[in-house]
């Protein structure tokens, strides 16, 4: 006797179309499945992977309702009237009322018939290396659109523009400095075009040089689902904070690796969980550091300059700041309930991995972000002891073993008096009575980095509610899509010294087209030393430089005044002083303590070049003698 029959088709998931209209009714094709009562069709949000948490948007049975019954191994549901917004959206076939995926994901697109815009008001990207291919990705500066196109109209004859948004082309030893460009973007016919600047930096092969470096710590809740629309609003809060590297808790390797590719960006692959970093520049190592995910990133590459990130996320359990709402409530009591939960052990095993790291800080920077479900000793002092429940001085366990590991709490440095500037990242929503405390930090250890500001970020929180626990669907429709504040700080990041001799190597490169100069020499006798000419910003061979000059004014008798400067110069003392008799001077402006360039001292700001400008003070006093005043810039 001989049997004849077909091999089972394998589960398979698809849309009666890929498009639809928003509000119109959404058709989902299955087939080959087990035909499990409680098989089921769920849609979610970009990038996230069915696990629970977050829930999906839309679900049905198989047999298309919300109560199951029967066997369907084929079949179709249709949602009725679907509240998606405009964008794409992940269509999962799954089995028996659990997560296990039979087939998927397939993308649905809801269409946007809304046009297009811009979210920022300039492009800042990448920089790019003459003589080497370059690519970036601008099309997440502009809001989804059904019908949308991007164009060059200005811009270096080398760089090209795709419709899709993809920058592309090699710029040459003359395209050296800063590039601009102007971008259009185009929507359906009869739409306003609307455009946008655009600017980065060329660097010559071998002088490599990126003097400041933003890092952004972001609680993504649950994945960005618990706001309309969380993915899209996510991408866009990390283009208005103009973030370079992002640690994302509550995330997952399937959200991170989709933000990744929107903004064109590269993923830490070590993350395999919820916590994730994504970094505008290469990741040349993933590391795990207990349940740290690291990356040792690549600013640049010629000469090398590296910093290694590690985000973590800590046990949420045992909340220290609950202990200190109850009656009688000591710090004793308070660190007696923070110690039952995991988090400090938790943290000694990350430090313990990173043990080689960190002592290595001075030559490979560590910058150290997360949520860490605890507050600061930093925080929670005498003085702010009425804002904790009275109680307080607490020595928490987890900030104090990571300052005796070496690690300095970025905004702590940039805001040292907690009473004044408290940066409460929990809660951006949740109000009332709930505890409100800076609980996620960015830490950093090794002399390249220097903090130039640090700030609590977010965008608009149009709606909050009571404390945790309280029903969440009220913010909905919020801007932000968190239920914490963001962190972000900005550093200098120090130059290269390979031969540590005190001068940047990539500036050597430039001007002596090799390393080993000597910082005390003066190659143009100018009277200015190599070191110095580096400092200010100045050439140090050829035609000689002017440490200061001054120009007729075009409102008052006394002359106006300029310099240049260096980001070199951050953390030498560079400082422009005044005097009448020579002996006594008054210091005018300090770099170190306007390192971003804010001072309404500063009458007009030049940008030359990467890392260098020209600095204008106008207006300047009258000497009080009635006859001169004396200006000089000086330095350690």
């Amino acid at each position: 006797m001989a049997l004849a029959g077909s091999a089972c088709a394998a589960p398979a998931v698809s849309l009666s179309k890929t498009s639809y209209e928003p509000g119109e009714n959404i058709t989902v094709n299955f087939s080959g499945g087990p035909g499990n009562t409680k098989d089921w069709i769920g849609i979610y949000s970009p990038g996230i992977t069915p696990s629970g948490n977050p829930v999906s948007l839309l679900w049905f049975y198989t047999n298309g309702t919300k109560t199951a019954s029967g066997s369907f191994p084929s079949g179709s549901v249709t949602f009725n009237n679907p509240t998606l917004g405009a964008g794409t959206y992940g269509v999962y076939f799954l089995a028996n009322d659990a997560y296990g995926i039979l087939a998927g994901p397939v993308t649905l697109t809801i269409a946007n018939s809304t046009p297009s815009t811009w979210r920022t008001s300039s492009i800042r990207l990448r920089h790019a290396v003459a003589g080497t291919a370059y690519s970036a990705k601008i099309s997440a500066f502009a809001t989804p659109a059904t019908v949308r196109s991007f164009t060059k109209v200005e811009g270096p004859s080398w760089l090209n523009v795709s419709a899709a948004g993809v920058i592309s082309g090699t710029p040459g030893i003359t395209d050296a400095g800063i590039q601009t460009a102007r971008i259009r973007l185009a929507g359906a016919a009869g739409v306003p075009t609307a455009d946008i600047p655009l600017t980065f930096e060329v660097f010559p092969a071998g002088q490599e040089h990126i003097s400041r470096l933003k890092v952004m710590s972001y609680n993504v809740w649950k994945e960005w689902s618990q706001v309309k629309d969380g993915f899209q609003k996510g991408v866009n809060s990390i283009l208005q904070a103009d973030a370079d590297i992002v640690g994302l808790q509550e995330s997952s390797a399937t959200q991170a690796q989709a933000l990744a590719d929107e903004l064109g960006w590269y993923r830490a692959t070590s993350g395999t969980g919820s916590t994730q970093v994504v970094s505008r520049y290469p990741i040349v190592e993933n590391f795990n550091a207990g349940i740290g995910v690291g990356a040792r990133i690549r600013v640049a590459t010629s000469p090398e300059r590296d910093m290694v990130m590690l985000n973590c996320h800590l046990d949420y359990l045992y909340y220290g700041p609950y202990a200190a709402r109850v009656a009688g409530a000591t710090p004793q009591s308070v660190l007696a309930e923070e110690a039952r939960s995991a988090r400090d052990t938790q943290m000694a095993a990350v430090l313990q991995a990173m043990t080689s790291r960190l002592a290595a800080a001075d030559q490979l920077p560590v910058v150290l972000t997360g949520d860490f479900n605890v507050p600061s000793h930093l925080d929670w002092t005498a003085a702010t002891a009425s804002s904790h429940g009275g109680v307080g001085p607490v020595a928490w366990p987890v900030s104090t073993r990571i300052h005796a590991a070496g690690l300095l709490d970025s905004f702590r440095i940039a805001h040292p008096d907690p009473a004044s500037d408290p940066a409460n990242s929990w809660s951006s929503i949740h109000k009332g009575t709930e505890a409100q405390d800076r609980i996620d930090f960015i830490y950093y250890k090794g002399k390249a980095l220097r903090v130039l500001d640090s700030e609590m970020f977010a965008t608009a929180v149009e709606t909050k509610v009571g404390a945790w626990g309280t029903d969440v669907t009220p913010v909905l429709n919020n801007t932000w899509p968190s239920d914490h504040f963001s962190m972000v700080t900005t550093y200098a990041l120090a130059s290269a010294d390979t031969d540590g001799n005190g001068v940047s190597d990539a500036w050597e490169q430039r001007w002596f087209q090799s390393l080993g100069s000597i910082p005390q020499g003066d190659a143009n006798n100018d009277g200015l030393s190599n070191r110095t000419s580096m400092l200010l910003g100045l050439p140090p061979v050829g035609a000689s430089g002017h440490a200061v000059e001054f120009s007729p004014s075009a409102t008052s008798a006394v002359p106006d005044l300029s310099f240049h400067v260096s980001d070199l110069a951050l953390g030498n003392g560079l400082r422009l002083q005044r005097s009448e008799n020579l002996t006594q001077w008054t210091t005018v402006w300090s770099f170190d303590e306007d390192p971003l360039l804010k001072s309404p001292t500063l009458s007009v700001i030049e940008r030359l070049f990467p890392a260098r400008w020209k600095l204008h003070l106008r207006n300047l006093p009258a000497p009080t003698n009635g006859v001169s005043s004396f200006y000089r810039l000086s330095h350690f």
